[in-house]
């Protein structure tokens, strides 16, 4: 089997850009494999057809994303003020208005790998073209951090769904990633910086999340510590 697999490999390599039955059929059979055709529903129904699957696939992840009521607390402020708080200082850093330089840096931060937004561009799209569209983007990030508001067109979110099986059959067998608009990935970034600076501050130290270099495993340490206490 190792020697028919090198063999096809080998074949691959000689003949597989030239404009040959093997460079079709291999696209076409890459084109089947990435269609959903048919898919089965909740109560285990098979459809089939573009528009049916596509119904189906709608159903599902408005099901699964969708707003769900969830009781909530009233917020004690005495126990707010007994916790940490902020420093004066790191009030004063959060709102510090983000320079040109701050975007650019967060833009090309983003590896040109990542995937592109609806529109079909990536980050090394906007790089390529910085002197012309880097204006226009700073003033789309900036204008997000003084008015607070997101517009449609900005959060607009294309769901790619991959199989994570080799033969799919419902909506659940598929995994979904996000495809954002690189000025919403750059506005996430810079969110970001902000708040891993001063997070370290207000977190417990038995906190493993959120915290850069802070691991599950220092907890893990700290228990001899808290028993010798005990003892």
């Amino acid at each position: 089997m190792d020697l028919l697999e090198q063999q096809s490999k080998l074949e691959w390599i000689k003949y597989g850009d030239d404009c040959t039955k093997l460079f079709f059929a291999k696209a076409k059979q890459r084109k089947l494999a990435t269609y959903i055709y048919m898919i089965k529903e909740e109560d285990d129904r098979q459809v089939e057809g573009f528009d049916q699957v596509g119904k189906v696939m709608l159903s599902f992840y408005k099901n699964l994303l969708r707003k769900q009521f969830t009781p909530r607390s009233s917020i004690d402020l005495e126990v707010i003020k007994a916790g940490p708080v902020l420093s004066i200082e790191h009030q004063q850093a959060l709102i510090v208005e983000f320079s040109t330089l701050d975007i650019k840096e967060a833009l090309f931060s983003i590896p040109n790998t990542k995937s592109p937004g609806p529109n079909g561009f990536n980050s090394g799209f906007y790089k390529s073209l910085w002197d012309s569209s880097g204006p226009l983007l700073t003033a789309v990030v900036k204008e997000f951090f003084k008015t607070g508001m997101i517009p449609i067109f900005l959060s607009a979110t294309k769901l790619i769904v991959i199989p994570k099986t080799s033969s799919p059959q419902t909506a659940a067998d598929f995994r979904r990633s996000s495809c954002y608009n690189v000025a919403y990935k750059c506005i996430s970034k810079l969110l970001c910086s902000k708040l891993k600076d001063i997070l370290s501050g207000i977190i417990s130290h038995s906190q493993s999340a959120f915290i850069k270099q802070r691991e599950l495993l220092h907890n893990i340490h700290d228990l001899p510590r808290h028993n010798e206490g005990l003892s």
